[in-house]
């Protein structure tokens, strides 16, 4: 098996059965909830009140940390049937988590007429909206396995009609058309053919969740490769698991001992991000946060 293949996640053919039944059914994992008519989004509605709680301390919370425009944080992404409370004027869904999110990286991006956005793990494309709704000019690139791109590729083309998509048919196919991202709006590749990304072109990059799950070798190099991508001066966040933690028969690898490029500069790290208990309302998934910057050069190699 490969770096790329699904590592710690399922093999091939075993993620595409769980993928199905999460977009058809709404029976499994949670963050295909609200990806569209594909799905019932029933697990949701199984802890609605400590959800509902959560949801609102979160928005209160997001109201203290956002600093631009206000009427932003209620935008939804309507596309599909993406579960919503109306609350004393607020209308507060788990889209606030990634609004969050934005809020951590957002005073580090380097002005750009039209920033490329790279999520690496993008699920069901909650962050790529955020960040194309903060962004309307930006270029989106939607980074996760196959199956899974199913879903962010109709929930985005649903939000953005008219919107220019790329989707990857082959690599040297990838490779031609590619070289200037920013052609399109949004581009959904595979994470096995990441590679195709042309050096120096990414403003932003980030994971949040997903990393930690995966093999040591294939986090060093989706690493390496978004290190490579990434323009000098940009930056990458990450939100992942702080401390070992058993997962699906294997034990999730702590942000702390990424193997981090050394053309990553760190400039933020937690290794306990408890700010996302606002979101969560179940302070139990021990959160590491880390910020870092792409430099021009360097001559040794850390682990951060």
């Amino acid at each position: 098996m490969d770096v790329y293949s699904g590592s710690a996640y399922l093999s091939n053919q075993g993620w595409a059965a769980h993928a199905a039944e999460a977009l058809f059914y709404g029976t499994r994992h949670s963050w295909f909830e609200g990806s569209g008519p594909l799905l019932m989004a029933k697990s949701w509605f199984l802890g609605f009140e400590r959800n509902l709680k959560a949801l609102i301390e979160g928005r209160i919370f997001l109201r203290s940390q956002w600093t631009r425009q206000a009427d932003i944080l209620n935008r939804v992404m309507e596309s599909g049937q993406p579960i919503v409370v109306d609350y004393r004027g607020e209308r507060i869904s788990e889209m606030d988590m990634c609004w969050f999110y934005l809020t951590r990286f957002t005073n580090e991006i380097a002005t750009s007429d039209r920033p490329i956005f790279c999520d690496l793990g993008s699920g069901c494309a909650r962050l790529a909206w955020v960040f194309k709704q903060a962004f309307p000019n930006s270029t989106i690139i939607c980074c996760d396995l196959p199956e899974t791109l199913i879903g962010a590729s109709y929930r985005l083309s649903m939000a953005y009609p008219d919107s220019r998509r790329w989707y990857f048919r082959s690599v040297a196919q990838a490779r031609e058309d590619l070289r200037n991202p920013s052609d399109y709006d949004f581009i959904f590749l595979p994470g096995f053919a990441m590679e195709c990304l042309p050096d120096n072109c990414l403003d932003v990059a980030t994971n949040t969740m997903s990393l930690s799950e995966m093999r040591l070798e294939t986090i060093g190099r989706y690493l390496e490769i978004l290190s490579t991508a990434l323009r000098p001066g940009g930056i990458f966040y990450t939100v992942n698991r702080s401390c070992v933690t058993p997962n699906r028969g294997h034990f999730d690898i702590p942000l702390q001992q990424f193997p981090v490029p050394p053309n990553l500069e760190r400039i933020r790290f937690q290794e306990r991000f408890r700010d996302i208990d606002h979101f969560s309302g179940e302070g139990s998934y021990k959160n590491g946060e880390a910020l870092f910057r792409k430099i021009a050069r360097t001559n040794t190699r850390e682990v951060h």
